[in-house]
């Protein structure tokens, strides 16, 4: 009831479990410790708790790297487009370097 007893502290306990805070000593063995008739038993809690931190770890591992994946994609199309500039102007540079007129025969 004390880890579990209402969303907000459910949701913090399973926050705690998913940053790797302490999870093992302030979570699982109370609940360990506690099992009572009608509780999910022991095997199940390490199930659950193990499972759980393996997905987790996954999901924040896959959208790590999707952010790093995205800054990296618009970094290399920044660069493509600093470089199309730069040959751009060089052709306008050299085009403006010949003299346009009437040629005299």
């Amino acid at each position: 009831d004390e880890l579990f007893g209402d969303f907000a502290k459910a949701l913090f306990t399973m926050f705690q479990v998913c940053t790797g805070d302490g999870w093992a000593t302030e979570i699982v063995v109370p609940m360990m410790r506690e099992e009572e008739e009608g509780s999910a038993p022991f095997v199940l809690l390490i199930v659950f708790f193990v499972s759980y931190i393996l997905i987790v770890a996954f999901v924040l591992l896959n959208i790590v790297v999707a952010v790093m994946l995205d800054e990296f994609f618009s970094q290399v199309a920044k660069e493509k487009e600093r470089k199309l500039e730069k040959e751009i102007k060089e052709i306008e540079d050299e085009l403006s370097d010949h003299p346009t007129g009437p040629l005299d025969p």
